[in-house]
């Protein structure tokens, strides 16, 4: 590591911390995770949004609770976490008109005991952070307008 790069990331783990204190972020957990499409038939100009995936806790552990039957979607296994790699980014961007990661996480949701979560509230979330986070993590985030911005993974669901 450089040290450019060390002297830039500091700022940033401390400020994580501070921002709690003053209440700029919040402690969530990750309820699901979706992957959502907006597809257009040019023709008509008609735009439909669809549900591509969407993980979920459940009390044997994460599951797939939809899976749209899309060929750029076959790489994604029953047992794994959804996770938007560049392939499957390329893939869908070239089948989709617009693309759409996005996470339910809640104040407070008992691991697999999804019907028990309290203060649940759907949120976008950019690539990176959505790779990062998985089903049932208790996560620190920032919230704004545009969805949430991952500061820190607290927790991971096998932990809590």
């Amino acid at each position: 590591m450089n040290r450019r790069a060390l002297l830039a990331g500091v700022p940033t783990v401390g400020l994580a911390g501070c921002l709690e204190r003053l209440g700029l972020s919040e402690d969530v957990v990750v309820l699901e995770k979706t992957l959502e499409a907006t597809e257009v038939d040019f023709e008509s100009g008609e735009q439909r949004d669809l549900v591509l995936a969407r993980r979920r806790d459940a009390p044997d552990g994460p599951v797939y609770e939809e899976l749209a039957d899309h060929r750029a979607l076959e790489s994604l296994d029953a047992d794994s976490p959804l996770v938007v790699n560049d392939t499957l980014q390329t893939a869908l961007e070239e089948a989709f008109f617009e693309i759409r990661l996005r996470a339910q996480v809640c104040d407070h949701a008992p691991v697999g005991d999804p019907g028990a979560a309290e203060g649940c509230h759907d949120v976008s979330v950019i690539r990176s952070d959505f790779n990062e986070i998985q089903v049932g993590d208790e996560i620190e985030v920032r919230s704004s307008d545009d969805g949430i911005g991952l500061l820190e993974v607290r927790r991971r669901r096998e932990e809590r």
